[in-house]
Parts: structure tokens; C-alpha cells; sequence
């Protein structure tokens, strides 16, 4: 299993646990014995708070896969130098 497939399956993993936790969250939620105000509070609150971690995860994760990228590119600029000057000789 190559590397960039890894990441696919934990990112797919992270993001079923979220969903996971938001849907339990709501459900608790809903079901909890508080009048509608309070509920629709709860819900509110809930869901910023689901945002505001959704958006930190997603701007680490394309922070690591810029940094990635750029590893990449300097390995690849790297090698295909090494490769000229093997040539040359």
C-alpha cells in the first residue's frame, strides 16, 4: 500500500469519526428532556464548535500536504540534478 493511500484511509477514518461524534452529539441532543429554546441552543452551539474543529482540521491537513508537496518538488529537483551531473561525467 503505497504511502499517499494511507493517507486517504486515516483522513477517511477522521473524518467517519467526526461524522460519528456530530451524529451521536445530535441525537443526544434531540432526545435529552430540555425545552425546544434550549435544544435549538444546544444544537447552535454544537455545530459551531463541529465547524470551527472541522476548518482547524482541514487547515492542518493541507498545511502537511503543502509541506508534502514541497518535499517532494525539492527531492524531485534533487534527484534530476544528481541525474544531470551523473550524465555530464
Amino acid at each position: 500500500m503505497s504511502n499517499n493511500e494511507q493517507n486517504n484511509n486515516g483522513l477517511a477514518m477522521i473524518f467517519a469519526f467526526f461524522t460519528g461524534v456530530v451524529a451521536g452529539a445530535t441525537i443526544g441532543l434531540l432526545y435529552a428532556p430540555s425545552s425546544g429554546e434550549k435544544t435549538r441552543g444546544k444544537i447552535r452551539e454544537t455545530s459551531i464548535n463541529t465547524k470551527n474543529r472541522a476548518v482547524k482540521f482541514t487547515r492542518q491537513t493541507v498545511g502537511n500536504v503543502g509541506e508534502s508537496l514541497q518535499n517532494l518538488a525539492e527531492q524531485n529537483e534533487k534527484e534530476t540534478s544528481e541525474e544531470e551531473t551523473t550524465e555530464e561525467a
